[in-house]
């Protein structure tokens, strides 16, 4: 599914509340320009439509979401997103991995 849809895939940013995890209308996910000139990355929601909308910050068990489209109405929604697991955008999606083996745990 990752490396069907790159570069369709967002970062989900959730912040943590006093009560716990955020609410869903609080969920914002952060989108690369699609023309890739802008530094900031764009700011969507899930589409209500999404069956994913109703999730709460803490029923995402990924922070990464790779969806299918992108539509802007009243704002940038996002619809068809499903959770993308980290290993499986770094396996599946390109781009360079680098390990520091300099640093040992202990």
């Amino acid at each position: 599914l990752c490396a069907a849809l790159f570069p369709q895939v967002a970062y989900l940013h959730a912040p943590p509340t006093r009560k716990g995890p955020c609410g869903s209308d609080q969920l914002k996910l952060h989108l690369r320009d699609p023309q890739g000139n802008a530094l900031e990355p764009q700011i969507a929601s899930v589409h209500p439509s999404s069956i994913t909308c109703k999730l709460n910050g803490g029923e995402w068990r990924s922070p990464y979401v790779a969806y299918h489209e992108c539509v802007r109405t009243t704002k940038i929604y996002v619809r068809d997103c499903t959770p993308a697991p980290p290993l499986a955008l770094v396996v599946f999606c390109g781009g360079d991995i680098q390990v520091d083996r300099t640093h040992r745990g202990g």
